[in-house]
């Protein structure tokens, strides 16, 4: 499956990107919103293209606590890690709405 939409730049990420952190939002298996967008088919792609990479990267974004998402939101670093895991997962998805929605 092939993206339709071009690749987003950072800069535009950073404004458009809505909801894409509930990928990774709670701990797998403990967060009934995180674990839905996890089960995503580019979400899973991704692991099984990358796993160790995209893995580890998702690791470290899923140790975000729900209860601080505003916050951590407005994290330079946790912004830049999302994009990381946007530019793995965009390959396999049909457009960036898929990821952001």
């Amino acid at each position: 499956m092939a993206n339709r939409d071009p690749l987003l730049s950072f800069e535009e990420f950073r404004k458009t990107q809505n909801n894409f952190f509930l990928h990774f939002i709670g701990t797998p298996g403990e967060h009934h919103f995180g674990d839905l967008y996890r089960s995503h088919e580019a979400y899973q792609e991704a692991r099984r293209a990358y796993p160790r990479v995209f893995d580890s990267l998702a690791a470290g974004l899923c140790d975000m606590n729900p209860e601080e998402t505003n916050k951590v939101l407005q994290d330079e670093r946790f912004i830049r890690k999302l994009y990381r895991a946007y530019c793995y997962m965009y390959p396999f998805a049909q457009s960036n709405w898929d990821l952001f929605a």
